[in-house]
């Protein structure tokens, strides 16, 4: 699943499978905030990917594990960070 700009929380249920969400440029949304939430129980991790040489606090993805764990990611246009993750 690729994100528009008009997305802001994104709900994500893997029990079907692995289930991957790419992220736009942060080049082309500056200022942009996701916030993602993993639904399901399953042991399949919902993978947050970056784009192209952007990463996530330096790191090439983050993965949600855990039912109900949320990230919030937002950027400054180079990269995205980390605003909060919830693991109940």
């Amino acid at each position: 699943t690729t994100l528009s700009e008009i997305v802001d929380s994104v709900y994500c249920n893997a029990a079907s499978g692995v289930f991957n969400v790419n992220l736009m440029a942060t080049s082309s949304i500056p200022g942009k905030v996701y916030t993602f939430k993993k639904l399901d129980s399953s042991a399949n991790a919902i993978t947050i990917l970056p784009n192209g040489s952007d990463t996530i606090e330096a790191t090439a993805s983050y993965s949600l594990t855990g039912q109900y764990t949320s990230l919030t990611i937002g950027n400054n246009g180079l990269h995205w960070y980390i605003h909060n993750i919830y693991r109940p």
